[in-house]
């Protein structure tokens, strides 16, 4: 007689469980789908916040850009492997190329805060941060 009572108390336990395990499946489960909602909701607005090409002039270069003519190379810093070559004066923008110590390119202008240079190096032209080069420019 004891048997069957321990045998109906643990289906009684059983049944009680199942809700519990349901419950913890669906939490499970609309987490899942929160986190990718999360990830595409992230993707989405990364594309709305995306900086607009920099508009260019008549002459080839960007707006608000000043023209210089000259010459630059890539210096050798602590910690500095290699410089990005960016579509935009902006350090989130589209890396074009990457540069090395010791490479040299053509100076074609610099932005009007004068952080940036736009310059060319082969057939890649783009912007970079000033401090990691030597500038030599031409009158």
């Amino acid at each position: 007689m004891s048997e069957t009572k321990t045998k109906k108390k643990d289906f009684q336990t059983q049944k009680q469980a199942q809700p519990a395990m349901q419950r913890w499946m669906i939490v499970a489960l609309i987490g899942l789908l929160l986190l990718a909602a999360g990830f595409a909701f992230r993707d989405s607005i990364a594309a709305v916040f995306r900086p607009a090409p920099t508009p260019t002039l008549q002459g080839g270069l960007p707006a608000n850009t000043i023209e210089q003519a000259g010459f630059v190379e890539v210096i050798q810093m602590p910690d500095v492997r290699s410089v990005y070559l960016f579509a935009e004066p902006n350090p989130q923008a589209e890396k074009i190329a990457e540069l090395q110590p010791g490479e040299r390119g053509e100076l074609l202008g610099q932005d009007l805060g004068g952080e940036w240079l736009y310059v060319r190096f082969g057939e890649k032209t783009g912007w970079t941060p000033i401090y990691f080069f030597s500038v030599t420019a031409v009158e």
